[in-house]
């Protein structure tokens, strides 16, 4: 039951979203935490009382899931019926059997629910054990065709054993991202399929146990497989494909026709999504509203916010810096005055870099600035090693605010750019913002 290639490709994939996610939510509290003390200070709160709070949220929040899980078992345990060598033997040997072929060295614990009644309860597994449900309505459609039973006892199987399963925390952030995660869901369910046929020992039972779900009961027996994969000719339009790639399921045609394919080592006709499609559906969160996932989904979307906003700025200087760092003499878009020659164009042009090398000098102090503030008391006029700081410039030439988040410098006239009057450059270390260029 290993990870397919394209699976593995999307794990990576989910990894790097989530590592950016992490990244900016970590820096964004250790960058701007003390002006957070300082926003509580100001509110009369304690951020020894907050972190509390957060951490019984926390607490709260894996005590809840657990009860969860452990009431779903009890509540299985409770309406389904226990398979043994008293209750149902057929059943219970057939999925002990089909367990043994796809190599599940698991505890097994399987039971008979008949889904009407009670609701969706999936199979789940705990430990070393597992716990196989069956539906009850599907295996007694299948009551004269033993073998398809064997595919949805695969599929419940293959539902326990998920790859990459463990690291499910860490790429929480990606399960609201556009694109990634339905495509994770889908490729699973594909993924699924395939073990659930590899425990049929006829190929025919696979394709008759997923023509249930397509047909229903009784006209399911009579369905014309090869005419049902003709459907997906006309499913590659703008409209199905942008609905597709917002679902967590593949159209029941594309099962058939992949199911098909793995049957008799051939080739799929899985028709490609509409290329537009793509471009719509990344505007899109992956979102479940009628699941439990849903309020997990809210607020992981709400940090992505949060994430966003604070990674952009940072971006933007970083980017901005790069450039006239490495291409000080490119200036597009400047308009030369009539009167002005053009060597002192060039000149100025050249001049530039030393402003990129304050802008530089005004970040460090104030990133130096932005970490004293919280250890004396939101105030920051309290920096004496800033000799020990690496600056272009000497640091008698800078200066700060004491009322103003404000790092600032004198620049005098005709200093950088012939013919231009003194005039300063500020940069405002609590939004990490140049304010004059």
């Amino acid at each position: 039951m290993q990870a397919t290639r394209q699976q593995k490709q999307l794990f990576f994939a989910a990894l790097t979203v989530s590592l950016i996610f992490w990244s900016g939510l970590f820096s964004f509290i250790f960058y701007e935490l003390a002006n957070f003390r300082l926003l509580l200070e100001q509110y009369q709160l304690s951020w020894q009382l907050l972190l509390a709070a957060a951490l019984v949220v926390l607490l709260v929040t894996i005590i809840v899931n657990v009860v969860i899980r452990i009431q779903r078992l009890a509540y299985l345990r409770g309406f389904a019926v226990k398979l043994g060598p008293n209750q149902y033997p057929d059943l219970f040997k057939r999925v002990k059997s089909v367990c043994k072929r796809l190599g599940v060295e698991h505890e097994i614990h399987s039971y008979l629910l008949n889904q009407t009644t009670t609701g969706r309860f999936n199979s789940q597994r705990v430990g070393k054990k597992i716990h196989v449900v069956l539906p009850a309505d599907s295996v007694g459609i299948l009551t004269d065709r033993q073998g398809s039973i064997d595919f949805i006892i695969g599929a419940e199987v293959a539902r326990l054993f998920v790859p990459h399963s463990k690291w499910s925390w860490l790429l929480w952030p990606s399960t609201v991202f556009p694109l990634i995660s339905a495509a994770r869901k889908r490729l699973e369910l594909f993924r699924r399929d395939g073990i659930a046929l590899a425990a049929c020992k006829s190929q025919v039972d696979a394709a008759l146990a997923l023509a249930i779900s397509v047909a229903g009961d009784p006209r399911w027996i009579s369905l014309n497989i090869p005419e049902f994969n003709k459907q997906n000719a006309p499913i590659s339009g703008f409209t199905m494909s942008l609905a597709e790639l917002l679902s967590d399921a593949p159209w029941a045609s594309k099962r058939m026709a992949n199911l098909r394919a793995l049957a008799t080592k051939s080739d799929a006709f899985i028709p490609r999504y509409h290329p537009l499609s793509y471009l719509v559906a990344a505007l899109f969160p992956f979102i479940q509203p009628l699941k439990l996932v849903f309020l997990s989904q809210i607020l992981a979307l709400g940090l992505w916010v949060v994430v966003a906003g604070y990674w952009a700025p940072v971006a933007k200087n970083f980017t901005a810096t790069q450039i006239e760092l490495r291409w000080p003499d490119e200036n597009k878009h400047a308009k030369q005055e009539p009167g002005i020659k053009t060597t002192a164009a060039k000149t100025t042009s050249r001049n530039k870099r030393p402003y990129a090398r304050i802008h530089l000098d005004l970040k460090k102090l104030g990133k130096k600035i932005r970490s004293k503030t919280s250890k004396n008391n939101g105030n920051p006029c309290e920096l004496s090693d800033v000799n020990n700081i690496k600056l272009n410039y000497g640091a008698s030439r800078y200066a700060f605010d004491c009322n103003k988040p404000i790092v600032y410098t004198h620049i005098e006239q005709g200093e950088f750019e012939p013919g231009r009057g003194a005039h300063m450059q500020r940069y405002n270390w609590k939004k990490k913002r140049i304010l004059s260029k």
